[in-house]
């Protein structure tokens, strides 16, 4: 895990943004790390053919690499996925 300071960081980071079916927000504190080590994805679609709102939030667990990849190419690697694009999705 990372170094973490002796108070927590308060310093928020927010984003609000919508689509004609949806509005969100969403918020963000550094608080005990030395620096951010958590990424967001939020995708707005707004396609009336295919709606598709994808949301996520990737943890670092003490190493920034992984979801800083993510937050950037998980949309890219989803819709070019033949499963999902044939919607062959298992249903829990």
């Amino acid at each position: 895990m990372g170094e973490e300071l002796d108070k927590p960081e308060k310093v928020y980071k927010s984003k609000d943004s919508e689509n004609k079916y949806l509005k969100y927000g969403l918020n963000q504190i550094q608080g005990w790390k030395k620096t951010m080590e958590d990424y967001t994805l939020d995708c707005l679609d707004s396609n009336d053919e295919k709606l598709l709102n994808i949301f996520g939030i990737f943890d670092s667990h003490g190493g920034i690499e992984v979801p800083k990849y993510l937050s950037v190419h998980f949309y890219e690697y989803l819709i070019k996925n033949i499963n999902f694009q044939n919607v062959n999705i298992k249903k829990h």
